[in-house]
């Protein structure tokens, strides 16, 4: 089994398409970027909230962004806020990434939207302030459990 593998690995029929007839796929090429060394944004991790809505950012650099559209699905076509025994579920989602950080200035983009009015995909910038323990990004601030009750109501 071992010789079965180890042939099947050199024989190229790994399913890559490989440009020339090299038959050493370990060789590293020109084009082989360095791996991209993760970005710090500890200072952002956490769930942060807000009158409506919410923001997730992860140690990945990953977030999510939830807000209340105030509209209701019996209202409206999605996107719309659901309501459930009294419990309303946020209508409008985003997702995306953070790429760069520089000193309380977070970088990143949309990757998805659900709400093109409300957030759409691309560039996004997160600023954070100790000071008030919140987040400002797209006209909202978001709340840390620190945060002054008047910083996102």
């Amino acid at each position: 089994m071992t010789a079965f593998v180890v042939a099947t690995a050199c024989s190229g029929s790994s399913g890559h398409a490989h440009a020339s007839a090299d038959p050493a796929p370990t060789r590293p090429s020109a084009s082989t970027a360095p791996p991209v060394k993760p970005v710090d944004v500890s200072s952002f991790v956490g769930h942060w909230t807000g009158h409506g809505n919410w923001l997730q950012v992860n140690a990945d650099g990953s977030f999510e962004i939830g807000k209340r559209l105030y509209v209701t699905c019996d209202q409206a076509a999605p996107p719309c806020d659901s309501v459930v025994n009294g419990q309303i579920t946020d209508g409008g989602h985003a997702t995306g990434r953070l790429t760069g950080v520089d000193g309380t200035a977070a970088t990143g983009s949309v990757a998805e939207s659900n709400d093109l009015g409300w957030l759409k995909p691309g560039p996004l910038t997160m600023t954070l302030n100790p000071g008030t323990d919140s987040i400002a990004t797209a006209g909202t601030n978001y709340c840390g459990p620190d945060a002054p009750s008047h910083v996102c109501y």
